[in-house]
């Protein structure tokens, strides 16, 4: 079985559902592939890759999808900024700072989200630094370079940064997927997604 996966399924996601599957199923082999999610769309499409754990919304007849989770906003701030004493932060409480996010290229769903959250309160983020990946990024606002609006589970990959939750922010951050081509009806995909519905009950 060949599984891609995009960075923020590492953070519980796969070892938890992997960790799971190859006890009860010792004897198969997985070969794991990290993608960004168009891509494994792509792969999986062409067969190139049986499962994807994917990181947006899919429309695709091509592909059966089951939703594993829908994140909201967590703003990410360094243990020194002003903002750390505030009980609750308004997205309008961000206007004036400084953003650090992942590159468009890497997750424009996510990119595009974040923007369109500020810009519903009349203001456009000032991005002062881009990043591939989510560890860099929250790498940066430990440094004090900015701060950063992320889904969920990214608050596990550091413990130096300060996360509160965001008020009036009605997009959702993030939405985890995960994939199949249509008609696969092989017992190792029925299997992985058994262990995946037993872990993860159906977003509504």
């Amino acid at each position: 079985m060949v599984l891609g996966f995009v960075e923020s399924a590492t953070w519980a996601i796969l070892p938890r559902t992997l960790a799971i599957y190859r006890k009860l199923y010792p004897d198969v082999k997985i070969s794991l592939q990290p993608l960004h999610t168009v891509n494994q769309i792509n792969a999986i499409r062409d067969g190139k890759i049986d499962i994807g754990i994917l990181g947006k919304p899919v429309d695709d007849s091509a592909l059966s999808v089951y939703t594993l989770r829908k994140e909201c906003y967590l703003v990410a701030l360094p243990g020194d900024h002003p903002l750390v004493s505030k009980v609750k932060i308004h997205i309008k409480d961000l206007a004036q700072e400084s953003f650090v996010t992942t590159l468009r290229a890497v997750g424009a769903p996510y990119y595009d989200s974040m923007i369109k959250v500020c810009m519903d309160e009349n203001f456009s983020p000032s991005i002062i630094q881009t990043a591939t990946d989510m560890q860099t990024v929250l790498a940066l606002v430990s440094s004090g370079m900015g701060i950063a609006l992320i889904n969920e589970s990214a608050r596990h990959i550091r413990d130096d940064v300060v996360y509160k939750p965001l008020f009036g922010a009605n997009q959702i951050a993030y939405q985890m997927s995960f994939a199949w081509r249509t008609g696969n009806e092989s017992h190792v995909i029925k299997n992985f997604l058994n262990v995946i519905q037993r872990l993860y009950l159906r977003s509504i």
